[in-house]
């Protein structure tokens, strides 16, 4: 366990970095693998328990990326959830255990919700995910510092930079709308390709996964986390092993 950084009062469980919140960064990108467990073999108390370890390691960015999931994961299986008994039951011990959860734990998800207000909507220098930083940073370097990846990437002299997006523009300068440009083209085409797979629950699961994952890259640094990746390459992969087995049929 570890303290928290001033918010919620309470400890990370489970915590792979003496910063916390990070275990939570790490783990909730596992969401469509859980909820392929869930859809296709009905895990479901694995993945209930896969979304209480999420909400006991109090992260805000991490219950952000939790909720995008979650809400699209809903939205792609509205249909389902109506119909299938499993769903239902699923959703009310779900339901159960946050609102069990937000009873005990209140303050700290008011500490939580300070947080993505003062950092992430409103900006602040201190958590470097203020757009005077990102100013500050282009203004001294307009044609970007340099690649330094997810670590190296503060320059000398200037406040922490902590908001993907920002860090990414103020690395690569004018560049990074090429490869930004690159990345949606990429995205686009896998999500047509996938078209071609024969599972369609694994397929929209799939492309949760794939629409979440520009949503961290702007918010976090998390550049180095292959399982944010994950669902884009499996997407790809699957939907051109399915067009073959298709043409050999």
């Amino acid at each position: 366990t570890f303290l928290d950084a001033g918010f919620t009062g309470f400890p990370s469980f489970g915590s792979v970095s003496i910063e916390r919140g990070h275990f939570a960064k790490l783990f909730v990108p596992l969401f469509p693998f859980y909820a392929i467990a869930f859809i296709k073999y009905r895990k479901i108390l694995l993945f209930i328990a896969f979304l209480f370890i999420n909400l006991i390691n109090f992260s805000a960015s991490g219950h952000v990326f939790l909720l995008c999931y979650i809400a699209l994961f809903l939205f792609f299986n509205k249909s389902k959830i109506l119909k299938w008994y499993v769903y239902l039951i699923t959703l009310f011990i779900s339901s159960t255990i946050v609102i069990t959860f937000t009873t005990f734990f209140r303050n700290q998800l008011f500490g939580i919700i300070e947080k993505i207000n003062r950092l992430g909507l409103q900006g602040d220098t201190e958590g470097g995910r203020g757009l005077n930083v990102f100013t500050e940073y282009i203004q001294t370097y307009p044609l970007g510092i340099s690649y330094g990846g997810s670590t190296l990437r503060i320059a000398t002299d200037l406040p922490e930079i902590n908001m993907g997006i920002y860090s990414f523009l103020a690395q690569f300068s004018f560049v990074s709308f090429l490869l930004i440009i690159g990345f949606i083209s990429l995205n686009y085409t896998v999500i047509k390709r996938s078209r071609n797979l024969l599972d369609k629950d694994v397929r929209n699961i799939l492309i949760i996964g794939i629409l979440v994952s520009g949503i961290i890259y702007c918010v976090d640094i998390l550049w180095f986390t292959p399982t944010i990746w994950l669902p884009l390459i499996l997407c790809s992969k699957l939907s051109r092993l399915s067009k073959t087995n298709s043409n050999k049929r």
